[in-house]
């Protein structure tokens, strides 16, 4: 989601509904979609340093969901007709700088109560330098830490964190090196 929508989730897009195989059978508002807790599909982009240490941004207070968790920056859900890595370039160039990092595949997390029923595929941006480019280009607070650093986090200060990140953190979609959940991203 763009920082510019990050006061309110954007609803009034078109997603396509999947299958038990992960194939379309239609397009319906993602709104309607989410109500129903449809299975459908989304990218999620992790900006990641050469030191491997993930960048998270602090949600703002007045979103209705979530105020001030610590989250991940880029996500978006894969519109009608798009492919997932062209969502995943999309979602990138809205909620992290350009810094001529690199887009990777990651892997992908399975649609559940956990990912607000979205098939998720995983991306690593690959950042040239360290994730300090990032801190203050949006305004945002922005948490640097590694996997381990993350973890002993959520176990004792779980409520810091977005369902998705705690997920992401469960799949080992927090570590660089490892590909986070199953499949190809």
């Amino acid at each position: 989601m763009s920082k510019e929508n990050q006061s309110a989730p954007v609803l009034a897009e078109a997603v396509e509904v999947l299958d038990g195989q992960g194939r379309p059978l239609g397009v319906i508002l993602a709104e309607e979609v989410h109500r129903q807790s449809l299975p459908h599909r989304s990218a999620m982009v992790l900006p990641f340093d050469s030191k491997g240490k993930v960048g998270l941004r602090r949600r703002d207070a007045r979103q209705t969901l979530y105020p001030g968790r610590w989250d991940i920056p880029a996500v978006g859900h894969v519109l009608p007709g798009e492919s997932r890595e062209d969502a995943a370039i999309r979602v990138t160039r809205q909620g992290l700088p350009s810094s001529g990092g690199s887009l990777l595949p990651h892997g992908e997390l399975p649609p559940g109560p956990g990912t607000d029923y979205e098939r998720v595929s995983l991306y690593k941006y690959l950042l040239p330098g360290t994730l300090s480019t990032l801190r203050g280009w949006d305004g945002a607070d922005w948490l640097f830490a590694d996997a381990d650093e993350l973890t002993a986090l959520a176990t004792d200060f779980r409520e810091l964190f977005t369902p998705m990140v705690i997920r992401a953190l469960e799949h080992g979609a927090l570590q660089p090196g490892k590909r986070g959940g199953k499949g190809e991203g």
